[in-house]
């Protein structure tokens, strides 16, 4: 992937870093693709539950929390590594410039994967709270069919 991406950008590589770069530039494209994809279907489950169309999306939204983590965790890691070499004293200034550009889009990509962790979780808290309205107004119903049972029953019998 990373040889062909060379070849089809016809990028003149003339140090490591180069490769370093481009190589994370794709590592953070697929995440920024998986954020995107993450986003959208958060967006179709936020319709339902403003619409208040009840399907059962907490599982959904638990794939979504899981995946969002995931995707935190990997490019935390990877936004740690660059930080690290930003503090090596023996960087040549436009290194330097690079590992400071790289660093930034990935704490963006960050912050990115930890709004759709909260707003999956707040998601989750609303979906729960339609859920509980539901039940505690089949609750009442059925508590006023029970006390109209017990009536008739009790002035029958």
């Amino acid at each position: 992937m990373l040889f062909r991406s060379i070849e089809q950008s016809q990028l003149l590589i003339q140090r490591p870093l180069d490769i370093f770069q481009l190589l994370l530039e794709k590592i953070v494209d697929g995440f920024e693709a998986r954020i995107e994809q993450l986003w959208n279907h958060l967006d179709r489950i936020e319709d339902h539950v403003l619409d208040d169309r009840t399907h059962d999306d907490r599982h959904q939204l638990g794939q979504i929390r899981r995946s969002a983590a995931t995707v935190h965790r990997l490019i935390s890691s990877n936004h740690r590594a660059v930080s690290k070499m930003l503090k090596l004293p023996q960087l040549y200034q436009h290194t330097r410039e690079i590992l400071q550009h790289m660093a930034h889009h990935l704490e963006n990509v960050t912050h990115e994967s930890s709004s759709i962790q909260d707003r999956a979780r707040l998601l989750h808290e609303e979906l729960n709270a339609q859920l509980a309205d539901e039940t505690n107004r089949q609750l009442y119903i059925l508590t006023i069919l029970d006390r109209k049972s017990t009536r008739l029953n009790s002035s029958h019998g």
